[in-house]
C-alpha cells in the first residue's frame, strides 16, 4: 500500500472546519447511496469510482480518486454533490482503538490542489466505539462539506489518514444533506401574515368599486 501522507500534509494547511459526530441508530445505509469514496470493502453497485484498500490493513493513508465537480451529474469520476456529510462505517463492533487522524477535502481549479475543509489531530479511538453494528451502516459523520461556490469542472478529492484499526477497516461514503424545510411554527406565522394582508387589501378594493359606481 502506498502512503501519501507527506504529499497531502505538505499542502497549505486550512483551519479545521469539519466536525466529527456520532450518528445515532440506525445510521445511514451505504447501499442506499452507493457513493463510497474510500473503502476497505467492495461497495456494491457504487455510482462513482473509489479507492479500495486492504480489508486486513491496520492503517491507511491516501486519497480518493480525483473527481470532477459536476453539479447534478454523477457517475465515474463525475462528482455531482454540492452539500453533504462524509459518513464513516467503522469496522469494529465494540470499543477499540480505531483512529481517524486526518481527513481533508481538496480542490483544484487549475493551479494545484488546495485544502478546502479539514478534520485534524483526531484523538486516539475517536472512531472506535460505533453505535450501528453491521457492515455498510454509518457510525460517524464528518459535517459538513459545502461545494456550492465551486465552478463546474473544478477538481475534487478526499484524503484520509487512519491508524490503529484493530477492530477492522473503515469505509467513507457521501451522505447528502437535505434542504432545510421551514418548521411548522414558521409556516403558521407565514399563513397568518398572508391572511392579515388579505384583510388589509379588502376595504381598498371595496372603496375602488364604489368610486367606479359599481
Amino acid at each position: 500500500m502506498t502512503c501519501l501522507t507527506l504529499s497531502a500534509l505538505s499542502l497549505p494547511a486550512a483551519a479545521a472546519t469539519l466536525n466529527l459526530v456520532t450518528e445515532p441508530p440506525p445510521g445511514t445505509n451505504q447501499g442506499d447511496t452507493d457513493t463510497c469514496i474510500i473503502a476497505a470493502t467492495n461497495c456494491p453497485q457504487n455510482l462513482i469510482n473509489f479507492t479500495l484498500y486492504g480489508n486486513n490493513d491496520n492503517s491507511f493513508s491516501g486519497y480518493s480518486p480525483d473527481y470532477i465537480y459536476t453539479p447534478g451529474l454523477l457517475g465515474g469520476f463525475n462528482f455531482g454533490f454540492t452539500r453533504f456529510d462524509v459518513a464513516i462505517d467503522s469496522g469494529t463492533s465494540s470499543s477499540q482503538s480505531d483512529t481517524l487522524n486526518t481527513f481533508l477535502v481538496q480542490t483544484n481549479s487549475g493551479s494545484g490542489w488546495v485544502t478546502r475543509d479539514s478534520y485534524l489531530n483526531g484523538p486516539a479511538g475517536n472512531i472506535g466505539n460505533p453505535l450501528n453494528n453491521g457492515n455498510g451502516f454509518s457510525d460517524y459523520l464528518l459535517q459538513t462539506v459545502d461545494l456550492t461556490s465551486l465552478a463546474s469542472g473544478t477538481g475534487v478529492r478526499f484524503f484520509a489518514d487512519l491508524t490503529l484499526l484493530t477492530g477492522g477497516p473503515e469505509s467513507f461514503f457521501v451522505k447528502v444533506v437535505e434542504s432545510q424545510v421551514p418548521a411548522p411554527g414558521s409556516l403558521a406565522l407565514l399563513g397568518l401574515g398572508m391572511l392579515g394582508l388579505g384583510v388589509m387589501l379588502r376595504p381598498r378594493r371595496s372603496e375602488l368599486g364604489a368610486g367606479l359606481g359599481t
